[in-house]
């Protein structure tokens, strides 16, 4: 995470105002580093170092109240606020960067994970990463994360490109009108990929997903078709609204960007629209969004609109986090399952209550598991299987 982030979680942890999951990620944080090789800036910053280490010192005494009390956080006795924080989070930074970015990170950084061995994955799971395979109009398929980056197929007047970001990217000649292509591009679970269209349009997929579309937008519509999870960011043009169909539900557009979460095993189709306007359809029933806005579809086909709704945890998602918004166990362990590729069993009776914060979705899973653990949530890893009790 960056600095500011940081220094945030460190001093509502010193506040006592941390959620579970923020203490439970500082207090890990504070385990991967040795506080006695931290170097504090000299010369003109002398008199504001000294402030930072006392308070640094603080956050030792606070970690070993903790770690008498087994875990349990005692709030702050007097809270600590102000300058002197940012210049304890930079010298960390600096003596202990790849530790801490293990458990903060922004979303642009791809974090890597250290490799397990085989024998003790068993009781462990890598990260999801980016896997797909894309289905060609004839049938073939081709194995994104595999195959060499470079001109992959043409798919009629369109040269398919798996550009050196790993992007898979449409590149539309002269459009034959009498013809449409359709290619599917699927991530597996444990996968995540993107994928610039022929009209420039982006669109993320999440793990187990897939997005249907023509290889060119030759007819007065662009129509693509979704299962899963998809980010869209799509390019203006009143002249051809932008369809996106899951199942019975409809959202057109004009250009704009929104999330679409639409998995099978979910109560809810929800559609977060970040910017402009899109319209959601379903069965007779018909919904304008605006930024900041959520339509909710459930199974009969009526919809919900959420007027007021954290966009930042729709999207969480394509940023590297499980981002929790009192969010309830099941739902989070779909989320886990998914994205690391295990099956969940639950022991007994589901727990109950919900979880609030931000997690890594580039950690180990056991790591993710003991953040949870944190939180009341009790699980162990056998052989792909994530075993719940309450």
């Amino acid at each position: 995470m960056d600095e500011q982030r940081l220094t945030e979680l460190i001093e509502k942890y010193l506040d006592g105002t941390c959620t579970s999951v923020e203490k439970a990620l500082v207090e890990q944080w504070y385990e991967s580093f040795d506080a006695h090789d931290i170097k504090f800036y000299a010369g003109d910053k002398e008199k504001i170092d000294r402030s930072a280490a006392r308070s640094l010192e603080a956050l030792k005494q606070k970690m070993a109240e903790a770690q008498e009390e087994k875990g349990k956080v005692i709030p702050m006795r007097a809270k600590r606020k102000g300058g002197p924080w940012r210049y304890v989070a930079a010298a960390i930074i600096i003596i202990a960067a790849g530790t801490a970015g293990y458990f903060f990170f922004s979303g642009k950084q791809q974090i890597n994970t250290p490799a397990v061995a085989s024998k003790e994955m068993k009781h462990d799971a890598l990260p999801g990463g980016n896997k797909a395979t894309l289905t060609l109009a004839d049938g073939s398929v081709i194995v994104l994360d595999t195959t060499a980056n470079g001109d992959l197929a043409q798919q009629g007047n369109t040269k398919v490109i798996k550009l050196d970001s790993g992007m898979l990217a449409y590149n539309a000649g002269n459009a034959n009108t009498s013809e449409v292509l359709y290619n599917t591009i699927t991530t597996p679970r444990g996968g995540q990929y993107q994928v610039r269209l022929p009209d420039g349009s982006k669109v993320w997929l999440n793990a187990a997903s897939s997005l249907r579309f023509p290889t060119a937008f030759t007819r007065n519509e662009r129509d693509v078709t979704l299962t899963g999870e998809g980010y869209f960011e799509v390019v203006h043009n009143p002249a051809k609204p932008f369809h996106v169909i899951t199942g019975s539900t409809q959202v057109e557009v004009l250009g704009t960007h929104f999330n679409i979460m639409a998995y099978g095993d979910e109560n809810l189709i929800k559609t977060t629209l970040l910017e402009g306007s899109v319209k959601v359809t379903s069965a007779s029933n018909t919904i304008l969004l605006q930024p900041g806005q959520q339509a909710n579809v459930n199974k009969n086909g009526s919809i919900k609109l959420l007027p007021n709704v954290d966009t930042d945890k729709a999207v969480g998602w394509k940023d590297g986090l499980f981002k929790l918004d009192q969010t309830d166990i099941p739902e989070i362990m779909r989320q886990i399952a998914r994205w690391y590729d295990v099956e969940i069993v639950y022991e007994g009776a589901i727990p109950g209550g919900s979880i609030s914060g931000d997690i890594s979705r580039n950690m180990n899973l056991s790591k993710v598991l003991k953040v949870l653990e944190l939180s009341g949530v009790h699980c162990r890893i056998d052989n792909k299987k994530i075993y719940v009790a309450p």
